[in-house]
């Protein structure tokens, strides 16, 4: 019996299906790349036309105008034109600082006392001892002059008249002997009392009561009415120009500057740091409400520039033709070399200047040119 027969490949359903598939992909391919190279061959690319210019964003800011100053600060010291220092003139214990520091005081008014105990011994001795001269010398003399009466009479004898009148020249003496040891007591007294020599205010205790002190010793500063205002500066502030005449500002914190100027400087250098102390004029609204201590700021005015056209220094670019500055002219660049001058408060006056309502280019100035167009924005992001 034949073995049935086995179907060939090319009869199979799928085979068919997928061999019709292969050549329609094919003749695809053969089309698509026959369309490419006709138009390859037969059409040319339109070229594009130029792009348009695009401004480049900068930060810009309008120029200054007015005053520009370049200033020191430093820090004021209101203090008395006229001081004292009281000195005791005796030995003993501080007994009483009557008057407060900061407290005002009058001339010849009491601002310290001392006592002793064995000086105040000396001082009652003296005076018990000048009562009994005294008493001794009335009793003495009395008699003496009763006895001139008696030896007129011819009741006693001249010589014991002369006894009673040398007994009462004794005793005058010994009055006088007493009364010049009660006077240096006193004065020693009178030392442990120290008064004010001038009027003014009492600035600082240099010791306080209880505390024992030998002749000699500081008690405590006194400063007069009239009022100064020092400052101190170095050697290198001199450099720079701070002179008699410099003029000045001054004020408290935060309040008002006032005008002033430097009216005084110290003939050298004092102390480890080398400063020289200048005294400046205070000003009358200021000198009224002042005291000793007082603390005002002060600004020396080292150059001004009254008229001064001012950009922010980074607006400025050393090339190698000078130094250049970038304004902006309808959103484009204007370059132009100017001449730096004096640098203050964070400006810089530059000539030839700006007009005053002139904006400058800041920050990255590097590949700016002359002409180019640009988007300016200001510190506040707004566009110009």
């Amino acid at each position: 019996m034949r073995a049935p027969r086995t179907p060939a490949a090319s009869s199979r359903p799928g085979t068919q299906a997928s061999t019709h598939v292969l050549f329609l992909v094919a003749l695809a391919s053969v089309t698509t790349a026959a369309g490419c190279n006709g138009q390859a061959a037969g059409t040319a690319m339109t070229p594009t036309e130029s792009s348009p210019e695009r401004p480049v964003a900068v930060r810009t800011v309008p120029v200054r105008t007015g005053p520009l100053l370049r200033e020191a600060s430093y820090l004021g010291t209101v203090r008395s034109t006229s001081r004292a220092t009281v000195i005791a003139q005796t030995s003993g214990t501080v007994a009483e600082l009557p008057v407060e520091e900061g407290a005002a005081v009058s001339a010849g008014q009491v601002v310290a006392r001392l006592t002793s105990p064995d000086a105040d011994a000396r001082v009652q001795r003296a005076r018990a001892e000048v009562r009994r001269a005294r008493a001794e010398r009335d009793y003495l003399c009395d008699r003496a002059a009763k006895d001139d009466g008696l030896e007129s009479a011819g009741a006693i004898t001249t010589a014991a008249a002369d006894l009673g009148r040398k007994q009462c020249a004794t005793a005058r003496e010994a009055v006088r002997a007493s009364d010049a040891q009660r006077r240096e007591l006193d004065v020693f007294v009178e030392r442990a009392v120290e008064e004010a020599p001038l009027e003014g205010t009492v600035l600082e205790w240099l010791v306080q009561p209880g505390e024992h002190v030998m002749p000699g010793r500081p008690l405590l500063n006194i400063g007069g009415t009239a009022l100064e205002l020092t400052i101190a500066l170095t050697e290198a502030d001199l450099a720079r120009g701070v002179a008699v005449g410099t003029p000045a500002t001054v004020g408290l914190r935060g309040g008002e500057p006032l005008a002033s100027e430097v009216v005084a400087l110290a003939p050298q250098a004092r102390g480890p740091g080398r400063t020289v102390q200048a005294t400046l004029r205070l000003p009358a609204p200021l000198a009224d409400a002042a005291y000793n201590g007082m603390s005002l700021d002060v600004a020396l005015v080292l150059e001004r520039d009254d008229d001064a056209v001012a950009v922010p220094p980074d607006a400025l670019l050393t090339e190698s033709d000078g130094v250049a500055l970038f304004l902006v002219r309808d959103d484009r660049i204007e370059r132009r070399l100017v001449t730096p001058g004096l640098r203050a408060q964070g400006w810089v006056a530059v000539t030839p200047a700006p007009a005053a309502d002139d904006h400058v280019v800041v920050g990255a100035l590097r590949g700016l040119a002359d002409g180019q167009l640009i988007f300016g924005v200001d510190d506040s992001g707004a566009q110009r």
